[in-house]
């Protein structure tokens, strides 16, 4: 046990021992908390373990690696050439897990506190992804390590990372998940497309029981498995349908509004029913800027029943969803502004300037997520200005060619 219980780490992160003799492979390193090394040293005794062969880390994040310092030192044996990891794809990934910890105020530091808290700070080192404070040997696909009584064999699950890997313990047909599966709930995702295909990967595989990077032991893999693709399917379609609903309001009120303004003033609607335009596909959808949704906003509607302290995670795996749908042509996105809690494209930018920022997802909805705090917590007299600011958000609807599911 990693010692980290948190909203993010259930009740923290779970590190193994793998092998029968004296000698054995350790999974993961928790993130470094003062007790940890009493822990793992004592559940070394009890199982006649006396040395560390080699230290394997399923991924990068610092609830995994943020133990190997106090590895090394308390271990001589291991050293670089014993600690492996995958290498990640691309130099500065985007880290939703990342994002999210900075998003929260959550600084993952050592200490003997497992829940200290500070406020964010984007200057942070501890904002960014955890880099290893040393080398480390890479993992291939497939690539075999072996210890006494037991043969681990690598299966790449990019996807909550891109470096990130399960181990099938072969003699058991058992699968070490880290972060891909957990024992309860559901993961922060990096790339959705990727993860998918991990998810049907690690199903082929049929193990016969899980060890999460959290939570407890999954006895029965593949319906929890099945059931992690089932849940991200239904995500999708509810995400499509709240879309297609309002898209089917905004009509409806269009063609009303078309037959009440043959015979109402020209002054025309509200200041925020403003014309805006489906980001980067050109396409006028003709007139309200309630026809676009923020992820937050859309994860107030399908999230109903997550406590409100868990919507910031919620929101990474809605954006991701989001990309994903996107990259299929079912939704289009835009920069916008914030006006009166409804959403319409920044007219002071110029039209090419937006569909540009159309595809800056990445800091968009960073800063959605405190936008949308502020806004609810304002009081009566900020809200009577809050029409005067302007917030850039990106926000999201519906393409014309896509369907309710």
């Amino acid at each position: 046990m990693g010692m980290n219980p948190s909203a993010m780490t259930l009740q923290g992160s779970n590190t193994y021992l793998v092998g029968s003799g004296k000698e054995r492979i350790l999974i993961d390193t928790g993130e470094g908390h003062a007790d940890y090394l009493a822990n793992l040293t004592s559940a070394m005794k009890s199982v006649g373990c006396e040395k560390i062969s080699m230290v394997i880390l399923t991924h990068h994040h610092h609830d995994h690696v943020g133990g190997i310092g106090d590895i090394v030192a308390k271990f001589p044996n291991v050293d670089t050439k014993s600690i492996y990891k995958m290498s990640q794809e691309e130099e500065g990934e985007e880290d939703a897990e990342a994002k999210l910890v900075a998003l929260a105020g959550i600084k993952p530091t050592k200490s003997t506190s497992s829940d200290q808290k500070q406020p964010p700070d984007s200057d942070s080192k501890s904002d960014r992804p955890q880099q290893l404070p040393m080398n480390y040997q890479g993992i291939t696909d497939g690539m075999k390590f072996r210890t006494d009584g037991a043969v681990l064999q690598a299966v790449a699950t990019p996807g909550h990372t891109s470096d990130h890997v399960s181990l099938l313990l072969v003699e058991e047909q058992a699968l070490f998940s880290g972060d891909c599966v957990l024992g309860q709930g559901t993961t922060v995702v990096g790339d959705l497309v990727s993860y998918m295909k991990s998810l049907n990967r690690l199903l082929g595989l049929k193990p016969k029981v899980v060890y999460p990077g959290h939570g407890p032991v999954v006895e029965d893999p593949s319906k929890h498995i099945q059931h992690y693709i089932d849940h991200r399917n239904k995500r999708e379609s509810q995400i499509i349908n709240v879309l297609a609903d309002l898209k089917k309001k905004h009509d409806q009120n269009e063609a009303k509004n078309t037959g009440d303004s043959a015979v109402g003033s020209s002054g025309g609607g509200g200041g925020d029913q403003v014309g805006c335009s489906e980001g980067s596909s050109g396409t006028h959808t003709g007139g309200h800027a309630a026809v676009w949704l923020s992820s937050m906003e859309i994860v107030k509607i399908i999230y109903v029943n997550t406590p409100v302290k868990l919507h910031l995670a919620a929101e990474m795996n809605v954006i991701q969803h989001l990309r994903k749908l996107k990259a299929e042509g079912k939704v289009v996105s835009t920069f916008a502004v914030a006006r009166q809690n409804k959403y319409a494209p920044d007219s002071s930018q110029p039209r090419a300037q937006q569909q540009g920022n159309s595809s800056s997802i990445k800091n968009g909805n960073v800063a959605t997520a405190h936008h949308q705090h502020d806004r609810a917590t304002h009081t009566s007299t900020s809200a009577s200005t809050s029409t005067q600011s302007t917030s850039n958000k990106v926000v999201w609807a519906l393409a014309t060619n896509a369907a309710a599911l």
